[in-house]
């Protein structure tokens, strides 16, 4: 009888452990998911941590104006590009 009620606790401490690994490891994955958006081709970056590379953006001198580079801006649980502006002087 003891075997039977140690074997029993050892099977739910094992499955439990392994639900809650489980259960870690895919909330982790959603944080630093790259999902694709197939039919817009957007890219959304959901990780808070790490943000993405910056984009090249091609600008012209323009007499009178400054240039303001984009930059990423957390909105709404993800990283969105923000495009860069012209700025009068």
């Amino acid at each position: 009888m003891r075997r039977i009620i140690t074997m029993t606790l050892m099977a739910i401490g094992l499955t439990g452990g392994i639900a809650a690994a489980d259960g870690y490891h895919d909330r982790d994955r959603d944080r630093v998911t790259v999902r694709v958006n197939e039919r817009g081709g957007e890219v959304h970056y959901r990780d808070y941590n790490h943000r993405p590379e910056l984009r090249v953006e091609r600008h012209e001198y323009r007499r009178g104006f400054i240039w303001f580079g984009g930059d990423w801006r957390w909105r709404h649980g993800e990283w969105q590009w923000i495009p860069g502006h012209y700025a009068r002087r």
